[in-house]
């Protein structure tokens, strides 16, 4: 049986040291949609970057070389955007999948569960749950098996109300998703969902390694039906864009993402390097007094963490894809 390991990212995080119920996260406003695609929009720079912090009750230490995950949210008038990175050895593929006619909670994917009216209820009738898997069966589609949701008394079941779209990494990939939130409003009997508002999340990483049907996951599995004693269990409150500080006097920017041969940049202050990142932490590239790009060309594809530093000793930190 393999451990699960949980990604440090290089970026800010959200860290528990303890297991608790509830959790308040802080959701940003962007003022640009997110467009689903499966790759990282230059949005996605002003959110925060979490890891799920419980692996399961009982779990042995994790294991750095098997698997690791990481999200992040943004939210706009419109929808809740979410962004998940994972990292894995040994994918299961949709070849393998369809060969072992693995169902789409048996393979490898993340698990959402939306609960837009904050339910506190011990059932899952006031909240639905979504996989978003890297293969199915019978599709590469993220939610071709799980459209609509699934829900304990049909909460939502039969509605859509998320879009997702795959990235395959090789080595891993993100998946990206995007819940609608006047359809949600209108399923839970709220007038809207907006500014302040307090909706409850949960998202899961579920992972399963060669021919196996036995899955393990991070996240703390909702047992017996028990939505509101998910482990990881939180209550998103939708931040109104006026409470976002304002960045744009140091602006930063890395573009494209992904990227292939050179990374570009546009920075409004003068920086004194740009080093980058992998998955461990490990400085494998430096600029210094870089000047408007940096040739990554030799970097092996994966993810890795780009951090400028500036001449008046300001740090910006940005994700990025090498393809």
């Amino acid at each position: 049986m393999k451990k699960l390991y949980l990604l440090l990212s290089a970026c800010a995080l959200l860290v528990g040291t303890t297991i608790a119920q509830n959790r308040a996260v802080s959701v940003k406003k962007t003022a640009t949609p997110i467009t689903i695609d499966g790759e990282e929009d230059a949005a996605w720079a002003i959110a925060d970057t979490m890891n799920i912090w419980y692996w399961g009750k009982g779990k042995s230490a994790p294991n750095e070389l098997d698997f690791k995950a990481y999200f992040r949210l943004l939210w706009d008038d419109n929808y809740l955007y979410f962004i998940g990175y994972i990292d894995d050895d040994d994918l299961m593929t949709q070849e393998r999948a369809a060969e072992l006619q693995l169902a789409d909670w048996e393979v490898d994917c993340w698990e959402i569960y939306w609960s837009p009216g904050n339910s506190t209820k011990a059932d899952m009738t006031e909240m639905t749950q979504v996989r978003l898997a890297y293969a199915n069966k019978s599709s590469a589609d993220p939610t071709a098996t799980t459209k609509g949701g699934w829900s304990e008394g049909g909460f939502m079941n039969g509605t859509e109300f998320i879009t997702a779209a795959m990235y395959d990494l090789g080595s891993g990939y993100i998946i990206e998703a995007a819940i609608d939130l006047a359809v949600s409003a209108e399923a839970a009997a709220l007038d809207k969902i907006g500014d302040n508002s307090v909706v409850g999340f949960n998202v899961i990483a579920n992972d399963i390694d060669g021919t196996s049907t036995s899955r393990e996951n991070i996240g703390g599995p909702i047992e017996g039906a028990q939505w509101n004693q998910a482990d990881t269990l939180m209550r998103l409150t939708l931040l109104p864009g006026s409470a976002i500080k304002n960045t744009s006097n140091t602006a930063w920017k890395v573009y494209p993402n992904p990227v292939v041969n050179e990374l570009r940049f546009t920075s409004n202050i003068a920086l004194e390097s740009i080093e980058v990142f992998n998955t461990e932490g490990k400085l494998v590239l430096k600029a210094s007094k870089p000047n408007g790009s940096v040739n990554v060309s030799l970097l092996p594809a994966g993810l890795y963490a780009v951090k400028a530093t500036a001449e008046n000793g300001k740090t910006f930190t940005q994700k990025i894809i090498k393809k």
